[in-house]
């Protein structure tokens, strides 16, 4: 599913902005750990909203852009390790992206861990009925092992 995500990224125009995080197998999540991830490889004011631990909303935006001539797609990995933190952020994101340049690509890996509750939290709330909210679930691409 990452080399999908890859191949749809390698295939948008140049004024695009992609961004990858990918949340780590820890029973305690480092909190907003993908957003710092993202933020270390792109720079920005996403840095500092971070550092001086802004509000989600202010993050979101932030992560999202702001020229709409320039898309940004986000890539977030292993959302099933996702910290309360993150999960805020991308609620957020998602009441918001049908009003910006914004794809946000979220992934689960293979590997969650029992009853993840990252898919009851994002499905949850206004983002449940958003219109501009798009969920697919694909099957797997290669056989479990």
């Amino acid at each position: 599913k990452t080399s999908v995500a890859q191949r749809l990224c390698d295939d948008l125009p140049a004024t695009s902005s992609t961004r990858w995080g990918a949340c780590d197998p820890l029973a305690t999540p480092r909190p907003l750990g993908p957003l710092h991830d993202i933020a270390a490889a792109n720079g920005g004011p996403l840095v500092l909203l971070l550092e001086n631990s802004a509000p989600a909303q202010e993050v979101a935006a932030a992560l999202a852009g702001s020229d709409p001539g320039a898309p940004v797609v986000v890539v977030l990995e292993d959302v099933h390790w996702a910290d309360e933190a993150t999960l805020d952020v991308l609620r957020v994101l998602g009441r918001r992206v049908g009003s910006t340049a914004t794809l946000v690509i979220t992934r689960p890996g293979c590997h969650g861990r029992g009853g993840s509750s990252t898919g009851r939290g994002l499905r949850t709330g206004r983002n449940a009925s958003s219109p501009s909210r798009g969920s697919s679930a694909s099957p797997p691409i290669s056989p479990a092992r």
